[in-house]
């Protein structure tokens, strides 16, 4: 066949747009990412737990790619902290794709109120005075919404995370969190402040201002909207600089409950000329937690490195999601047991010693930077793990970042 006079260079190093997507396009994409099943396994069987009408498998969502495009809502949730989780439900938003707020309401959340995390939310203890909406009503009124046409897809940013806040299984849902990553940060997720400013440019809350859900979810939506005209690019870490006194730091985190500030000041003592710790922040651990994190200051940003170096580290120094190298160490545990006799040890058995690996890692990248995708994540090797005697591991669940950070 003829080529064409008109018809670009094979040769050509300037790269072709990409091709528009579809609604079901991000669905599908959104179901098809490597958490998404973790993620959304949802226990709609349980208590207080409601269904949508219609819940469609990861498999029919690419055979409707040819269908007429369905309904998107964006959803975003505020949560609060109640005697029956860290992430109850206290108001909702809903907002359509022409920017329209179809719903924002507070709720009585179940439970007592711990903390309503007003420097969060916004919401005081005066504003639920007057609120008489159940969560069970608030369900009711989204599954309304989400079954008034025959396909309605929900969006958000980590919707997994509202989804639950409102005990509320739907599957057809798009996820920018899953959507959208840093170039060579492949487990590192973009917060939506940074998609909704450097993708949509809507730029939304500064650190000073509190949460607005019903902001997030149309910047959420305008996210969604850039994504369906301009498609999908990973996107450039961004370059923050890391103040300089958390540069004197080094974050320890797996810190198992019952950890005194003298076995972490003896982690650093192993070697000579390595500086000790100056003060030991922590350590501190969530309610129900039995892990927690400690920050460990020096003297100054050379002394930290330099204890970094000479930690003992198990196994390889990798990076974390975010780039920045991270040690795993071993922590000598020792506990005392409450009763010989119910344990049918003697005395002299009393005494239970074991080891568990932590995770010590520097505040910053190379050059006091948050973030570095120069070189790929590295992670213990199961061989590595099984080579020390008398071990106890922890799984290190993906990280990512909250929408309240």
């Amino acid at each position: 066949h003829k080529v064409s006079a008109a018809a670009p260079s094979l040769h050509s190093t300037s790269p072709s747009p990409p091709p528009p997507l579809g609604i079901w396009d991000l669905v599908y994409r959104t179901q098809q990412h490597a958490d998404f099943d973790t993620l959304y396994s949802l226990p709609s069987h349980s208590k207080h737990w409601r269904l949508t009408r219609w819940t469609a498998p990861a498999k029919m969502t690419r055979n409707k790619a040819a269908q007429a495009q369905p309904r998107i809502l964006a959803v975003d949730c505020e949560m609060c902290h109640t005697t029956k989780g860290p992430r109850e439900l206290l108001g909702v938003s809903v907002v359509n794709c022409d920017g329209k707020t179809l719903l924002r309401a507070l709720v009585q959340p179940r439970g007592r109120v711990l903390d309503l995390k007003t420097h969060i939310t916004g919401v005081t203890e005066q504003d639920l005075q007057v609120v008489t909406t159940s969560c069970h009503q608030l369900q009711d009124q989204i599954r309304k919404l989400c079954t008034e046409g025959p396909d309605t897809v929900l969006v958000g940013h980590s919707l997994h995370h509202d989804l639950t806040a409102l005990r509320l299984d739907h599957r057809l849902i798009i996820d920018t969190a899953l959507l959208y990553k840093y170039k060579g940060l492949d487990k590192c997720t973009p917060s939506l402040a940074d998609l909704a400013e450097r993708v949509a440019e809507f730029p939304i809350r500064s650190n000073t201002e509190v949460h607005s859900s019903t902001e997030d979810a149309l910047a959420t939506m305008k996210v969604i909207q850039h994504a369906l005209k301009h498609g999908i690019q990973p996107l450039e870490a961004p370059e923050i600089r890391v103040p300089k006194e958390q540069l004197c730091r080094l974050f320890m985190h797996r810190v198992p409950a019952g950890t005194t500030e003298a076995q972490i000041t003896a982690l650093f003592s192993s070697s000579e000329a390595a500086p000790l710790p100056s003060t030991i922040l922590g350590p501190t651990w969530r309610a129900g937690s039995t892990l927690g994190s400690a920050e460990v200051e020096f003297a100054s940003v050379d002394a930290a490195n330099l204890a970094f170096k000479h930690l003992k580290c198990h196994a390889q120094v990798h990076k974390d999601v975010r780039g920045r190298p991270q040690k795993g160490v071993l922590l000598p545990l020792q506990s005392t047991l409450s009763s010989a006799e119910d344990l049918r040890v003697d005395e002299t058995q009393k005494v239970k010693l074991s080891t568990i690996i932590v995770l010590i890692r520097k505040n910053a990248c190379h050059g006091g930077l948050m973030f570095h995708s120069g070189s790929t994540r590295k992670s213990f090797k199961k061989e590595e793990r099984k080579s020390v005697d008398n071990v106890e591991m922890f799984d290190s669940p993906r990280k990512s970042f909250k929408k309240e950070e």
